[in-house]
């Protein structure tokens, strides 16, 4: 379970309980846990430093310019964070977890088991998150490629989806067609343009193309 490359910043302004985080992060995760005791110190990190998970110390009874939380909310905004609240305090971990935060922990008896692993599944799942972005980035980027090429081709080729709506085509089969927009076209059956000879036998072949897939 050891995590030794993790960075994880920890913000409380009882530094009792700050330190106590601190222990239980360093000692059930590996990781490398900075300390701030105050909202002041705490963005200052933020924006000068790279943290892979913030746990930041939320409570009910606290004046709002007191909330460890709400003091360091817009800083923390780009990272994972989980909150630390009291004992059943359900309104606390309500707000923490509309606020945004990967989830909460309890103080008390719960917080060392309770803390290391909210802490392990806010990180998986951030890191989850970042692997599916970079995959719609990558799709997208071979979607847009594989658009142009087919645009650009010198050959008459026509894509349709599963019920034979054209979804893309080349320039050349704009002009067999003497279309001069693409959108003349796209979104249409692709059965539109057979003649009406040709239309059973067209049918029949797609049909079977995709039976056979």
């Amino acid at each position: 379970m050891e995590c030794p490359s993790h960075r994880i910043l920890a913000i409380d302004d009882d530094t009792g309980l700050l330190a106590r985080i601190q222990v239980i992060l360093e000692k059930s995760l590996g990781a490398v846990v900075t300390t701030a005791s105050d909202c002041e110190k705490a963005r200052d990190f933020l924006r000068t430093s790279t943290f892979d998970l913030v746990a930041v110390r939320h409570c009910r009874s606290a004046a709002n310019e007191h909330d460890m939380m709400a003091g360091t909310l817009s800083e923390i905004a780009s990272t994972p964070f989980i909150a630390v609240t009291d004992e059943d305090d359900w309104e606390a971990a309500t707000t923490a977890l509309e606020s945004g935060a990967s989830g909460y922990v309890e103080n008390g008896s719960r917080l060392r088991s309770g803390l290391a692993s909210a802490a392990v599944v806010a990180m998986e799942n951030a890191s989850l998150n970042d692997t599916c972005e970079e995959e719609k980035r990558a799709l997208k980027e071979s979607e847009e490629l594989y658009r142009t090429i087919v645009e650009m081709s010198p050959d008459a080729i026509l894509v349709t989806d599963i019920e034979a709506n054209i979804t893309n085509i080349s320039r050349k089969t704009l002009d067999m067609f003497r279309c001069e927009d693409p959108d003349e076209m796209v979104g249409r059956s692709g059965f539109e343009f057979f003649v009406p000879e040709d239309l059973e036998r067209a049918s029949t072949n797609f049909q079977r193309r995709f039976v056979k897939s």
